[in-house]
């Protein structure tokens, strides 16, 4: 698991691992927002509990965010890792990247054009548009917000995507 780092504004800005958070914490570095009190780091003459939410007193400078291009992990969350024609639920493994306009009909491999399909889905599309197909994605197709595109699939613990939620206003689900 890795653990969810605030500057000093209480942004949030990264992850790092939990050993890292553990140095930070040892070193006075960082002060601890939550922690996870059944996993427990020893020594001889320590015992620190893992650091789930992490603030360092300094503030740190982000580079802003660009336009990014399609991307497996941020398609499949922005479409709540769900088949946007059957609605069935599933992982990377079961899911694909269908284009709804499809590539050999001149379509593009932008956000605007691509949704979540489950293999049977996408089988069954095939090479057709959809009104060819009779399957119409459930959404519009659109491309997500920064947020999705910065946290998508990264936060393991709840209260990292609660917070994470909280402080950018957006539902948790979108994380």
């Amino acid at each position: 698991m890795r653990c969810l780092l605030l500057d000093a504004t209480m942004r949030p800005t990264s992850l790092v691992t939990r050993e890292r958070a553990v140095s930070l914490v040892v070193c006075g570095h960082a002060q601890v927002i939550a922690e996870e009190p059944g996993v427990v780091f020893r020594s001889e003459h320590l015992r620190v509990a893992l650091p789930v939410i992490l603030q360092v007193p300094a503030y740190v400078e982000l580079r802003p965010l660009v336009k990014r291009n399609v991307v497996r992990r941020v398609l499949f969350c922005r479409d709540s890792w769900r088949c946007c024609y059957c609605n069935r639920e599933g992982g990377p493994r079961d899911l694909t990247v269908d284009h709804v306009k499809p590539l050999s009909r001149g379509g593009s491999h932008v956000w605007d054009n691509v949704v979540t399909a489950c293999r049977r889905c996408n089988h069954r599309k095939g090479n057709r548009l959809p009104y060819e197909a009779g399957m119409y994605p459930r959404h519009v197709p659109k491309a997500p917000d920064m947020v999705q595109v910065a946290w998508a699939g990264r936060l393991t613990h709840p209260l990292q995507r609660e917070y994470v939620a909280a402080w950018h206003k957006v539902p948790e689900a979108a994380l």
